[in-house]
């Protein structure tokens, strides 16, 4: 049903080779609708940039959680020696893993070589050197969230903006793109209203001065004749020009493979496709509404914000507990087994600290909390009134739409009735019961019916541009 409705995008389906490297438009030499998006989607540099900047976003996640399960290696060696006499010889190596549960996980060698003299009696090892595995554990700030943490999640949501970001830069390009096909497909059809306008006037001319050969007709009536050939002449001038300008703006759009401009030629043609669709229900209208709350790029932007305010405001409160941990070391070396077997294995040989910190009054802190807590506040507030934005601008774009089906439909059949009127005051002219000038004037009102019924299908093509782009869906496309 959706995809009926936005069948003025046609997002799916035609072949992206319609044009070729030098814009020359295979038989009959049209370029549809269909391929005019999928290659501006997937070829405009706007929308590579996007892809772009969505790469980047991945790539600074990836940078913020390689922090957990990476691990690090340090190594210390540590000598002093003065007047021939060896002070100390210390090596400290180690490797530190951090886990998304805060907590760290440590495996170390520890040696203080027993030929120092001046070392430090609690840095003393066996002469092999002392191995240590340790868990370093949050007992207050840090349990539930910590900087580590919070920033993972902070640059998870970035990417999740940068990904809504995408679709609506794209969603606009598009809506530019089809709005300008639109004005071209017009500008085309009024040049072929013009030119077949041109040819019943050459066709009339002619047969007027053959009535007046054969003294059926006045010889004022050739003048006649002539002064609407002419008219339509100079509109036809005009719809040629007009057409022209509107194909070099919709070559604007268009991209080759490796980023180079490309022009449409001048013999191209546009092709909106079919624009029947199904028409709109209530339930359908429900189902529309209900899911761009979901998936509208604009709202999928403000729920990532909120969801970032949220996390900064998680951890502005839980650093108003103290900065408390735990940190539990088991120790070994060639002769235990401690090891081998694990905590509590090692008996005595272990190392335990807990240390912990906190502000008095919490003024620094106090206030992070708030300034966070105030900024959710305002993160949904935005949400809510972009939400309410969205739902009306959907609501407008599906009236717009329903309003052109129905103006269209009607404009066609005006312009069928005005096209038997001219029949009829044709077959009364060449009945003798007529005259050119009425003739001419039924003429004028079938082109100009016609040019509104034109007008109707370009503009019923842009409405339902405007409906994709208020439904946040035409950008939506893998990846390429």
């Amino acid at each position: 049903m959706v995809g009926a409705l936005m069948l003025a995008l046609a997002l799916a389906g035609a072949p992206q080779d319609t044009l070729r490297s030098t814009l020359a438009v295979p038989p009959p030499a049209t370029l549809d609708l269909a391929t005019f998006t999928r290659i501006v989607r997937a070829r405009h540099p706007v929308a590579r940039q996007a892809r772009l900047a969505r790469r980047v976003a991945g790539a600074e996640l990836q940078m913020a959680r390689g922090v957990f399960w990476d691990p690090v290696a340090n190594v210390m060696w540590d000598r002093k020696t003065f007047g021939n006499i060896a002070y100390y010889d210390y090596v400290v190596a180690g490797v530190k893993v951090m886990t998304p549960l805060g907590i760290d996980l440590k495996l170390g060698y520890e040696r203080t070589s027993p030929d120092g003299v001046f070392f430090n009696p609690d840095r003393r090892t066996p002469a092999s050197g002392l191995l240590v595995a340790g868990v370093t554990v949050p007992l207050a700030r840090g349990i539930l969230t910590d900087p580590r943490r919070t920033a993972v999640t902070v640059r998870s949501e970035l990417r999740n903006a940068a990904e809504a970001d995408r679709l609506a830069i794209v969603n606009k390009l598009l809506l530019a793109a089809v709005k300008d096909y639109s004005a071209w497909y017009e500008a085309e059809r009024r040049r072929a209203v013009a030119d077949t306008g041109i040819v019943l006037a050459e066709f009339r001319l002619e047969a007027v001065r053959q009535r007046v050969g054969a003294g059926d007709a006045a010889a004022i009536d050739t003048v006649e004749a002539r002064l609407e050939l002419e008219r339509r002449r100079v509109q036809e001038l005009e719809a040629g020009a007009a057409a022209n300008t509107a194909r070099l703006a919709v070559s604007q759009y268009l991209w080759d493979d490796d980023g180079a401009p490309l022009e449409l030629a001048a013999d191209a043609r546009p092709d909106l496709g079919p624009l029947e669709g199904s028409r709109l229900d209530a339930a359908t209208v429900d189902v529309l509404l209900a899911r761009v709350l979901r998936q509208h790029p604009d709202i999928l932007k403000a729920r990532a914000k909120l969801r970032q305010a949220e996390a900064e405001r998680r951890l502005a409160r839980s650093e108003l507990l103290p900065d408390a941990s735990l940190e539990a070391a088991a120790l070994g070396d060639d002769a235990t087994t401690g090891l081998s077997g694990g905590w509590p294995s090692v008996g005595n040989n272990y190392k335990l600290g807990l240390s912990a910190k906190t502000s008095l009054l919490l003024i620094k802190e106090r206030g992070k909390f708030d300034a966070t807590r105030f900024k959710t506040e305002i993160a949904q507030l935005e949400l809510s009134i972009i939400s309410r934005e969205v739902r009306l601008a959907v609501l407008a774009a599906l009236y717009d739409v329903g309003a052109f089906e129905s103006i269209l439909a009607r404009q066609r059949a005006a312009a069928f009735l005005s096209r038997e009127l001219r029949d009829a005051e044709v077959r009364r002219f060449e009945a003798g019961e007529s005259t050119l000038f009425l003739v001419n004037i039924r003429d004028r009102a079938l082109l100009d019916e016609t040019l509104k019924v034109v007008a109707f299908e370009a503009k019923l093509a842009a409405a339902r541009a405007a409906l994709a782009f208020a439904l946040g869906e035409p950008g939506d496309e893998p990846e390429r």
